[in-house]
C-alpha cells in the first residue's frame, strides 16, 4: 500500500472515530478518540485496519507536548462581521 493511501486510512479511521463520540453526544476529546480508537480497534475482524488504527491511537500517544502551540491569550474581536470596537457575545 502506497505511504498516501495508510495516510488517508488512517484520516478515515481517525473521522469514523470522532462521528461516533459525536452520535454518542459526548465531549470530543483526545481520550475519548483514544478510547473509541480502542473499541473500534478489538471490534475490528480485518488484520490492516487493526494495524492502521493502532498506529493511529501511537500517533496520538506520543504527541509531544513541546511542540503543541499553547493558545494566544484573548485579544480584541478581530471578526469580519464586527462593526463594534467593543467585542460582544452573540
Amino acid at each position: 500500500m502506497k505511504k498516501t493511501d495508510i495516510e488517508r486510512l488512517k484520516y478515515e479511521i481517525t473521522g469514523l472515530a470522532v462521528l461516533e463520540i459525536l452520535r454518542m453526544h459526548t465531549d470530543v476529546s483526545l481520550a475519548a478518540v483514544i478510547k473509541q480508537l480502542r473499541l473500534m480497534q478489538a471490534s475490528e475482524i480485518d488484520s490492516t485496519r487493526k494495524e492502521l488504527i493502532d498506529s493511529v491511537i501511537n500517533d496520538f500517544t506520543n504527541i509531544n507536548p513541546g511542540k503543541i502551540g499553547i493558545k494566544p491569550e484573548k485579544t480584541t474581536d478581530e471578526s469580519a462581521f464586527s462593526a463594534s470596537k467593543n467585542p460582544k457575545l452573540h
